[in-house]
C-alpha cells in the first residue's frame, strides 16, 4: 500500500468512528430527554431543536 493508501484509509476510520461516535450520542441524548428519533426526512421543529 502507498503512503497515499495509507493516509486515505486513516481519514477513512477517522470519519467512520467520528459519525458512529456522534449518532450514539445524538441517539442517548433523545433517549434521555424523552423524545422520539425524528426521521432523516423531519421538516417540522424536533423538540431538542429548541433547547
Amino acid at each position: 500500500m502507498t503512503d497515499f493508501g495509507k493516509l486515505e484509509a486513516k481519514v477513512e476510520v477517522l470519519l467512520h468512528t467520528t459519525i458512529n461516535s456522534s449518532a450514539c450520542q445524538a441517539i442517548a441524548e433523545y433517549k434521555n430527554i424523552g423524545h422520539g428519533i425524528p426521521s432523516a426526512g423531519a421538516t417540522a421543529f424536533h423538540p431538542l431543536d429548541l433547547m
